[in-house]
């Protein structure tokens, strides 16, 4: 009897270690995100500050009533921030802490309190760096364009010196960046302006420009470990890159 209970249970051991695993169907939306579950009310939330082209979210299990997210997962293609688009953005957390759940009445109430490890990659484009310059820079610039080299980042525009007469100064900026935890710098740039008596007062308007990138008001506070440039694309990532898993699934396009 022993031995038939034991070839019993050999017999489905193998068996479930040899039959695949099915995902889990990923819930879909298109458009808007009408939620049930508190894993959909998150995914929402996201969709709606992000403003994405599509969104994927993956979970391991519901958020807690308290706003324990034990492990998360989100893909992001199109992120918006105002005029400023990211190509790509990825995240992945662990043990994170949101409010609770009984207050998450809108996107703006949801707040993340805590996050044990976190893990981010983003990917932004020479085009839509150009783009959002269109439409944020100071009307005091003109014309500026931004290109991305392996070496460094080009960029060249008008300076307008307003008064009596307004001049219209060329200026040409070389220059590395650097990452320094939420916030991206020019790093050793070298100037040149075609007026050289006003040479003080356009160094003065770069400076004004730092940081070039910020971070403190994203929705998950974490570090820019590194930042690469290549194929006229700026990448941003954390020390660990981060990783799919499967789960719950939620998929959002526009």
């Amino acid at each position: 009897m022993r031995s038939s209970r034991f070839m019993i249970a050999v017999f489905l051991t193998i068996l479930f270690a040899v039959l695949p695993v099915y995902a889990e169907a990923p819930k879909e939306f298109k458009g808007d995100v009408k939620w049930t579950t508190s894993g959909e009310r998150l995914f929402a939330a996201l969709v709606e500050r992000l403003n994405p082209d599509s969104m994927e979210m993956s979970l391991d299990e519901e958020p807690k009533e308290d706003g324990s997210v034990r492990h998360m997962y989100v893909l992001v293609k199109g992120a918006r921030f105002g005029a400023f688009r990211l190509e790509e953005m990825a995240l992945e957390t662990r043990f994170s802490k949101f409010n609770p759940v009984s207050e998450w009445v809108d996107a703006e109430s949801i707040r993340v309190e805590e996050i044990l490890s976190g893990n981010f990659a983003a990917r932004v484009l020479e085009s839509d760096i150009n783009a959002a310059l269109k439409e944020q820079i100071d009307e005091d610039w003109q014309s500026v364009r931004v290109e991305i080299r392996p070496e460094g980042i080009f960029a060249r525009g008008y300076y307008v010196v307003r008064g009596s007469i307004s001049l219209k100064i060329l200026v040409e900026l070389s220059t590395g960046l650097e990452v320094r935890s939420k916030k991206v710098w020019l790093k050793d740039y070298s100037l040149f302006v075609n007026n050289a008596e006003k040479t003080s007062i356009v160094e003065q308007a770069v400076r004004d420009l730092q940081p070039v990138v910020d971070l403190d008001d994203f929705v998950f506070p974490l570090n820019i470990d590194s930042l690469d440039l290549s194929g006229r694309s700026v990448q941003l990532t954390t020390r660990t890159a981060p990783k799919p898993f499967e789960g719950i699934r939620y998929v959002y396009s526009r």
